[in-house]
């Protein structure tokens, strides 16, 4: 039995055990940018309990909604989200195994630093992009998936960090209900237009374009049928909601707030499309 276990609260948990970014900087042409997947295994880009694939850009780990308010280091949860997910996956038959090898070499740094590229000439951004473990604003890219059988679904992330300060930015995919029938040619199709719609996001956030705190009363009303209204909590009674903000495609867009008013660094995007049966 251990003798001291440490007890993270769930705040630290959404903060990535780092300050919260809340507003990004007016940059210049001397600034630089690097987006690399290389530290996605590290603690902060994820939950305590959360499992990386590794030599891949993919983190397993359990719902929010499926967490208690506190989470136990060295648990017996935390050695078992890799085997359990890939164990539940392939247990039928070799052929529903094979059908997710490609989640041990899936990358998404050199696409999304493609699409970054494109999107910041287009609009006049200086940052210049480097390969350098020291830049002003690194961004990782990954993909969560959910290992709750009873709440599954993708998370495609970038995350943005600036001193230590970090902002995620999420689009949350339920085209496959249950781990079995996730399908890399779907994956794939879906994860590039995930991505794109994290960095038109990010952009937006980038310029200063993005009203968090503009709430849109209708799209709260049709998001929630999608999304649901908690996104977990943070202790017995204080509830993290989305809340959808307005922007001019529509989009199913949240950020998260609590009971008492704090917003999270964490900005969601629903797939909008119906899941598959």
């Amino acid at each position: 039995m251990l003798k001291n276990l440490t007890i993270v609260s769930l705040t630290n948990i959404l903060c990535a055990c780092a300050g919260p970014l809340k507003n990004y900087p007016n940059f210049t042409t001397q600034n630089t940018i690097s987006i690399s997947s290389e530290e996605v295994n590290k603690v902060r880009y994820g939950r305590v309990i959360d499992k990386s694939v590794p030599n891949a850009q993919v983190l397993i780990g359990v719902s929010p909604l499926k967490m208690s308010s506190t989470v136990v280091l060295g648990g017996p949860l935390d050695g078992l989200i890799l085997s359990e997910f890939f164990s539940s996956i392939g247990s039928s038959n070799g052929k529903t195994s094979n059908k997710i090898d490609f989640l041990n070499t899936l990358k998404f740094s050199s696409k999304v630093e493609e699409e970054i590229k494109q999107k910041f000439h287009e609009k006049n951004i200086p940052l210049k992009i480097v390969h350098s473990e020291k830049p002003d604003l690194k961004i990782t890219p990954f993909v969560f998936i959910s290992s709750s059988a009873n709440d599954f679904f993708l998370d495609f992330t970038l995350t943005t960090e600036i001193k230590n300060k970090i902002k995620f930015y999420k689009y949350r995919d339920r085209t496959f209900n249950v781990q079995k029938n996730i399908n890399k040619d779907q994956f794939l199709e879906i994860s590039d237009i995930a991505f794109k719609q994290l960095i038109d996001t990010f952009i937006l956030d980038l310029n200063n374009q993005l009203d968090t705190k503009e709430i849109d009363p209708a799209l709260q009303t049709k998001c929630e049928n999608i999304s649901g209204k908690t996104w977990g909590k943070n202790g017995a009674f204080n509830k993290i909601n989305f809340n959808f903000i307005k922007n001019n495609q529509n989009h199913c867009i949240a950020t998260l707030k609590d009971a008492v008013g704090i917003e999270y660094p964490q900005i969601y995007i629903f797939n909008e499309e119906k899941p598959l049966n």
